[in-house]
């Protein structure tokens, strides 16, 4: 049996459109189109918002290869030239939960395709500070210690450097998120450590502690 492929109706009303729940029933696809649907009767963004949510989320609804595909154009708009469609799909399981729109995945997405973050200059004022540039070199040979580059691995390394310094992981975790990716807001650290690779994680760790001793 073919499965569904749906859409908005041009006049959609309830709080969830039936060929929305039909679509996630079956095993559908459904296709966020909305620019022939009755403007009057269709004035709450919000759930347009969440339903598109949900299928962007959903492997099932739409692949990991498809969103990745649809992704790009949003990562070229931001200045990124080509990205590789699979390294956007092994990158998706970070932010794809989040993400409710492609510009919002591309906009999480953007730091790992740069040489060096954007760094949001009022974050990095408050994080990368004097006191921090000796954790954030001592954090980074910790990890550079690391016989695989693998999240376990690198969460054992920071634990190790956190009991050994008597810090908290509050002490470590945002100054280390700041340098990684220039925000205050990512996947979890370990994920960000094993995107980015180890040279990568290594090189912004040292350029954090550069600038936080400034």
């Amino acid at each position: 049996m073919t499965k569904p492929r749906l859409r908005f109706a041009p006049a959609p009303t309830g709080y969830l459109h039936i060929n929305w729940l039909w679509a996630k029933k079956t095993g559908g696809t459904f296709i966020l189109r909305i620019e022939d649907t009755d403007k009057e009767r269709s004035t709450d963004a919000k759930k347009f918002l969440a339903i598109q949510h949900e299928q962007l989320k959903t492997d099932r609804l739409m692949s990991s290869r498809e969103y990745a595909e649809r992704m790009a154009p949003f990562l070229e708009k931001r200045g990124i030239p080509a990205p590789s469609i699979a390294r956007i799909e092994s990158m998706l399981p970070a932010i794809r939960d989040r993400a409710r729109t492609f510009a919002e995945a591309a906009e999480q997405l953007d730091y790992f395709f740069r040489d060096a973050p954007e760094m949001d200059q009022k974050v990095a004022a408050k994080f990368l500070v004097k006191d921090n540039a000796p954790r954030l070199r001592a954090l980074r040979e910790a990890f550079a210690k690391a016989s695989e580059w693998t999240a376990a691995e690198l969460e054992a390394r920071m634990n190790a450097y956190l009991a050994e310094a008597n810090l908290q992981i509050n002490d470590v975790t945002q100054p280390a998120r700041v340098a990684l990716t220039g925000r205050t807001a990512s996947p979890s650290l370990d994920q960000v450590l094993t995107i980015l690779g180890r040279g990568a994680s290594l090189a912004r760790l040292a350029r954090g502690a550069e600038a936080a001793d400034r």
